[in-house]
Parts: C-alpha cells; sequence; structure tokens
C-alpha cells in the first residue's frame, strides 16, 4: 500500500464522502490554531466525532481509547505530531486484533496479514514537520516503560494532507529540528550502505535541498510554499524508493539514539544532535560498523557550501548542529546501563546493530557525553 498524498485539506473531501463515519483525534495543543480554526467548518466533516488525543498520548492505553471509538469501516484523521499520527497506527493494529508479541524488544514486526483486514482507514494531518509518520509503515509507542518500534505495512495511513496550514503556527526552532531529523534518516542509511550511483545522487541531492532550508530557515521564517516543499523531502527519506537495496537496518543510530533518548526523557532530536556528529567522528576514524569513509568523502564534497567552514567532516556537522541551537553534548546518563540497555534490546541476534559490539556502543556513547571537540 501507497500513502496517497494530497496538498489541501479540501482535496480529503473526495475520500471522505457517502455514509462513512469519521473520527477526528487532535492534539489538544492545536485549539485556537488556524487548523483547529478552519477544518471543523469544512463540509467533509459535517457530523464527524471529534476526540481529543488522551493525556498519555504515543501510549497504550491511548491507543486503545482511540481504538474504542473509531467505528468500523470508518475514517480516522489524526491531526497533530507524530505522537498523535503514531498513536491514531497503533489503534488501527490493535482495532484489527493483530496479536503484538515480544514487547520487551525494541522492534516488533506486524503480522502482514493485518494489512489485508484493517477494520478503518487513516488519513494523516500532519501539523510538524520532520518524522514523516504521516507516509511511514512504523510506528512508536510507550508500553512496559520503554519505547517500541512498530514495523508493518498495516501501519501506513491511506491518505495524508500536506496543507501548509497546518505548521503555519509551528516555531521556527521547531521546523530546524525537523528538517535536521530528515536530514540525519536521509544520510545515515546511506553512509552505512551505498548502493546505485542513481540512488547515491538522490540522496545528495535531498540531503543539499534540506540543508539549503534549514539555512534559509535559520535567516527567517520559511513561506508557506517552502514547508510544504520541506515536509515532501521529509516524506523522501520514509520512502522505499530512496533507500531501496540499502541495510533495511542500516541507520544504526536510530536504535541506540531511541533508547538514550528515553533514558533521558529528551526529545529524540535533542539527543540524536548529540551522538550523530560521534558517529561521523568514528567513520573518519576508520570505523566501518558506522559506514564507509568513502561515501562520506563523497557526500562532503557535494554538501560542502552549504556546510560550516573548517574542520574535519564531524567537528562541521557538530558546528551545524550549534548553528540550529541543538546539544552536541548528551545529557549524564550511566553509560553502562545504557549500553546493557541498547544491547539487551536490539543486538544480536536482532539485526538492527548486527556487527555493533558492546564497546562500540560504550565509545560512542562516552565521547557523546565527554563533549570533546569532534
Amino acid at each position: 500500500m501507497v500513502t496517497v498524498v494530497v496538498k489541501r485539506t479540501e482535496h480529503l473531501g473526495s475520500f471522505l464522502h457517502g455514509e462513512s463515519p469519521v473520527t477526528v483525534v487532535m492534539d489538544p495543543v492545536l485549539y485556537g490554531s488556524p487548523v483547529h480554526d478552519r477544518l471543523p467548518a469544512a463540509s467533509f466533516l459535517s457530523g464527524a466525532d471529534w476526540f481529543d488525543l488522551p493525556e498519555d498520548g504515543g501510549g497504550m492505553k491511548a491507543a486503545r481509547a482511540v481504538a474504542d471509538r473509531v467505528p468500523a469501516g470508518g475514517w480516522c484523521l489524526a491531526l497533530g505530531g507524530g505522537t498523535t499520527i503514531d498513536t491514531v497506527k497503533v489503534a488501527r493494529i490493535i482495532s484489527a486484533l493483530a496479536p503484538l508479541q515480544g514487547l520487551l524488544a525494541g522492534e516488533v514486526l506486524v503480522d502482514e496479514s493485518t494489512s489485508e483486514s484493517l477494520p478503518w482507514r487513516i488519513v494523516a494531518l500532519p501539523t510538524t514537520i520532520g518524522t514523516a509518520s504521516e507516509v511511514s509503515s512504523v510506528a512508536v509507542v510507550c508500553c512496559g516503560g520503554g519505547r517500541i518500534l512498530l514495523r508493518g505495512s498495516g501501519l501506513r495511513p491511506e491518505v495524508a494532507c500536506l496543507d501548509p496550514m497546518q505548521t503555519q503556527t509551528l516555531p521556527s526552532a521547531a521546523i530546524v529540528s525537523g528538517a535536521v531529523e530528515a536530514l540525519f534518516r536521509t544520510v545515515f542509511p546511506y553512509l552505512a550502505s551505498p548502493t546505485t550511483p542513481s540512488q547515491d545522487s538522490a540522496v545528495h541531492a535531498i540531503a543539499a535541498s534540506l540543508l539549503c532550508y534549514i539555512r534559509a530557515e535559520l535567516v527567517a521564517p520559511l513561506p508557506a510554499k517552502a514547508r510544504k516543499r520541506l515536509a515532501e523531502l521529509s516524506q523522501c527519506s520514509q520512502t522505499a524508493g530512496l533507500h531501496r537495496g540499502r541495510d533495511p537496518h542500516g541507520f544504526k543510530l536510530w536504535p541506540i539514539n531511541h533508547e538514550v533518548s528515553t533514558l533521558t526523557g529528551q526529545p529524540k532530536i535533542m539527543t540524536m544532535s548529540a551522538l550523530a556528529p560521534r558517529i561521523i567522528e568514528q567513520i573518519e576514524q576508520g570505523g566501518a560498523v558506522w559506514g564507509s569513509m568513502r561515501v562520506l568523502d563523497d557526500l562532503m564534497d557535494d554538501l560542502d557550501p552549504l556546510l560550516p567552514a573548517g574542520g574535519g567532516a564531524a567537528g562541521r556537522w557538530k558546528s551545524l548542529m550549534e548553528e540550529c541551537s541543538l546539544p552536541t553534548v548528551l545529557p549524564a546518563i550511566d553509560v553502562e546501563d545504557a549500553v546493557r540497555l541498547v544491547m539487551n534490546r536490539w543486538g544480536a541476534p536482532r539485526p538492527a546493530l548486527a556487527g555493533v559490539e558492546r564497546r562500540d556502543v560504550h565509545n560512542l556513547l562516552s565521547a557523546s557525553l565527554e563533549g570533546d571537540e569532534a
């Protein structure tokens, strides 16, 4: 299944018509925003059931509450950021009565047969930029004190709307950090698992475009057309085409950051910005487990005019994080406990950290915690 992407909320009327009931799950922070002021008056939402995302949005309890609210055969509109959209995606899996096993692991695969009997359809209306959850077949849910990555085609929304109205009041810092997240998601699977020259060129082009938008937003707020294009580029980093043929678990920074973010209680971009330059530093030093030095050199040649000047690759990426007002040092954590958690949930025999040993994770976290010059 491929998500249909529309550019305006009024285009949703071609999907939301007839007798199918509609439920809107909205992040309560959107009350009084332009999107909330405008959407309820839309004719295609006449009679819709509006439901606030529960306070524990992102958790199993919230997903079950949504599952209980959406009637079979209907549509559910997820209006909000990645947490709102992921909650709705998980709710549908619960409604489909799909068994979720192995919840002590970091990653759980949803039975693909679930996608053949989905009880209702999803429209995602993202009000943030960067996660691209609106087109992805993954979702993160809090369960048992940790966060679990669910993966399966039944999680992918049928429709996504990228109306710039939805991000009209998004703070500049959130736009920048979202673009940085999309940049990491574009670059790191490529560094770890390069493939054909044509795909390599696409990665370079998307990374360069994302950097251009980051730099533009740092100077002045992006206009509506540019925000929409930025959201489209973010979606590209979640599509199978860009990374076809690469190791699906090549983005080894993701599971490590997933646990560090949980341990520190920090948004994932706030810890990834500290870890990412250290990954690049490891690649520069010949750490093939993290990626290819040759590929990094090729990428840096193309991105050279768009990155801060001076120093090696790691230092220039660290300077970019600083320009974006993102952390370059991790909050205090017990490194041994963090390594143990990462390896227990993501290490062998699971594929997510194939080839990565405990000492690799330990060295990465220690360097990121110390804050030495990259």
